[in-house]
């Protein structure tokens, strides 16, 4: 039995050419990147982890709405045996704060809230801006394009943080993704903190494989078939069928 990463490695091989993932611009065009592309997308991240010191069971934060970079990071975090942990889009300064310093997450990617009406006070940068202070193990706040770089020497942009991998070759990643285990931690993920302070759950890539199985005795998707991403990525079945279900299919 393999981890999502491996398999995405497998789709690599397999699919290099057909479609992945597709994203409408603000145009209303639908951009497509294949296996290959995304697979690339996905390495260049993670060798920039690496570069930043990220080592197995690290924790890194998404903290946005879904778009094509969530998916991006998700998988990245885990070809180098991090943790990805999922941050609600809509989440206040205070509940973003306690995602991430409950996690102890290292390096935090901010998108943006759909929702926000340009009022700054709803706004993921702005939130986060205002608890940083108070998180002293993230290292690094990786603004998403489209998405203000406030003042702040933790945060960088989204075009310059890709370039710290440059120098981290291919087969430094590789390496740990080809040897990642089922117990391995593959992410955490919050409750709804409705008795209290939100609990992160982890789940190993066993858990998700559990998962599949049972997922796959009534969605019976085949590759090229195509899955609307609608649940948030932060969201325990968002990340079954955006993150794995999707991968594994």
């Amino acid at each position: 039995m393999k981890t999502t990463p491996q398999y995405l490695l497998e789709n690599l091989k397999n699919f290099p050419k057909e479609p992945a993932l597709s994203i409408k611009d603000k145009n209303g065009n639908w951009n497509t990147d294949n296996w290959e592309q995304f697979y690339h997308e996905v390495l260049t991240v993670a060798k920039s982890f690496l570069s930043c010191g990220v080592q197995k069971n690290d924790k890194i934060s998404i903290y946005s709405y879904n778009r094509k970079e969530w998916n991006i990071c998700y998988a990245a975090a885990q070809f180098v045996n991090a943790v990805a942990v999922g941050v609600y889009h809509t989440c206040s300064s205070e509940e973003v704060e306690w995602v991430v310093g409950n996690s102890d997450s290292k390096i935090i990617f901010v998108g943006h809230n759909p929702g926000d009406n340009d009022e700054k006070e709803k706004m993921p940068n702005h939130r986060l801006f205002a608890c940083l202070g108070n998180l002293e193990k993230v290292k690094k706040v990786v603004v998403l394009n489209g998405v203000e770089k406030l003042d702040n020497s933790k945060f960088i942009s989204w075009n310059d943080f890709i370039s710290l991998g440059n120098e981290i070759k291919d087969n430094q990643v590789l390496d740990i993704t080809q040897n990642l285990e089922l117990e391995d931690t593959s992410s955490l993920i919050y409750t709804s903190g409705t008795t209290g302070n939100p609990k992160g759950v982890e789940l190993t890539y066993k858990n998700w494989s559990f998962l599949m199985k049972g997922l796959l005795t009534f969605l019976k998707f085949n590759q090229s078939e195509k899955i609307i991403s609608w649940l948030p990525g932060a969201h325990v079945f968002g990340q079954a069928l955006d993150n794995h279900y999707w991968v594994r299919r």
